[in-house]
């Protein structure tokens, strides 16, 4: 499996790990870091936009301070109708 599509994976400390030297620069520490910091709060999906320019996630309800899980990045929430 492929843990982009399937963080859980990452549950399996035994098998599975991520370290620093993963991910070839500071960009993508921040950006795969900020995806799988959406699934440790709950999201149901996280990803990046086609562009690379935006991270998203989808939860089923709001992220408390969700400023501070994020710092230096300007995040939104919104409720999907």
């Amino acid at each position: 499996g492929c843990v982009y599509n399937t963080p859980q994976l990452l549950d399996f400390t035994d098998k599975y790990s991520i370290v620093d030297e993963d991910f070839p620069d500071e960009f993508h520490k921040i950006t795969f870091g900020a995806i799988y910091k959406m699934y440790e709060l709950g999201a149901e999906y996280a990803s990046m936009s086609g562009s690379g320019s935006a991270i998203y996630g989808i939860f089923s309800k709001p992220v408390a301070n969700v400023e501070e899980h994020f710092p230096g990045i300007f995040c939104r929430q919104r409720d999907l109708i």
